[in-house]
């Protein structure tokens, strides 16, 4: 049986009304934007049946405002095709990133040729944790081939402490299944963060560099929810203040049997206590 939040060690409490005291009430901020690369290109080359000519065309986010694109870049003529499509969605607000993109490319003709068709839609912030934190990463990814197109498609989502290069934390990739057809996966990743800089970069390709005919065709997409709560902020208001102790303390002791949530075991051991109490007090404010 859970004890009754006033059989809580009283020691403990009183170390926790000090800590309190003495922590102030600055407020705390989850997510800092530090840089950012968000855009979308395509490229298509139907050559020699058509031109030699290439066609390029690309969208980029302004700082960190919310990006909203869509390109297409086509090429043919009586003997050939070919196009590509990117498009993407994507937001960065105080606790979270969200995103969506999607490419898509094409290529025909009757008349035999070398054929190239490419599109991107990139992902990538570069952000400050300055308190312990909690992410969760939830979203699919989805990479698919026309049978036999010998196209190459992927989707790439990594997590990264530092820049780009710096020490990889996390990474998921799907791609077609062999000889063509569709694969689709889950991005899902949790896990705690220490104060410091961090990028997540997500990034959805499609490439055709192919004899025709036949028909090739690729495609690939992303669609995910980066989340980021500070370790104590259990209701959720992006600061840890006296609500949040008060609802540890109610909680104090082993968490309930799932489904049943446990928000104030911040370590994940399945009871509330005074690890716990300490992760609140260091995010104090």
């Amino acid at each position: 049986m859970r004890p009754h939040p006033s059989t809580v060690n009283a020691a403990s409490v009183f170390a926790a009304s000090a800590a309190l005291l003495a922590c102030g009430t600055a407020e705390a901020q989850t997510i800092i934007p530090v840089d950012q690369d968000r855009f979308v290109s395509t490229e298509s080359v139907n050559a020699p049946q058509c031109s030699d000519d290439s066609f390029f065309d690309g969208e980029a986010a302004a700082g960190f405002e919310p990006f909203d694109a869509f390109i297409q870049t086509q090429h043919g003529c009586d003997s050939g095709f070919a196009g590509a499509t990117a498009g993407q969605q994507s937001q960065i607000d105080s606790a979270s990133m969200t995103a969506s993109g999607t490419v898509t490319t094409e290529a025909q003709g009757p008349v035999p040729g070398m054929v190239h068709a490419f599109g991107f839609s990139y992902f990538e912030v570069t952000f400050e944790l300055p308190s312990l934190s909690r992410f969760t990463l939830d979203g699919r990814m989805t990479a698919g081939s026309f049978p036999d197109a010998n196209v190459d498609a992927i989707v790439l989502a990594r997590l990264w402490e530092g820049p780009i290069g710096g020490v990889l934390l996390l990474q998921q990739s799907v791609e077609p299944p062999p000889g063509g057809g569709t694969n689709n996966q889950a991005l899902q990743a949790a896990g705690t963060l220490e104060p410091g800089v961090y990028t997540l970069d997500v990034q959805a390709g499609s490439f055709i560099d192919n004899e025709v005919p036949p028909s090739r065709s690729g495609q690939a997409s992303f669609d995910f929810t980066f989340d980021v709560t500070i370790l104590g902020d259990i209701d959720g208001d992006e600061t840890v203040g006296i609500l949040d102790l008060l609802q540890l303390l109610a909680a104090w002791g082993p968490c309930p049997d799932p489904p049943d949530e446990c928000p104030a075991d911040f370590n994940g051991d399945g009871t509330v206590g005074i690890i716990d109490l300490l992760m609140l007090l260091a995010n104090w404010g």
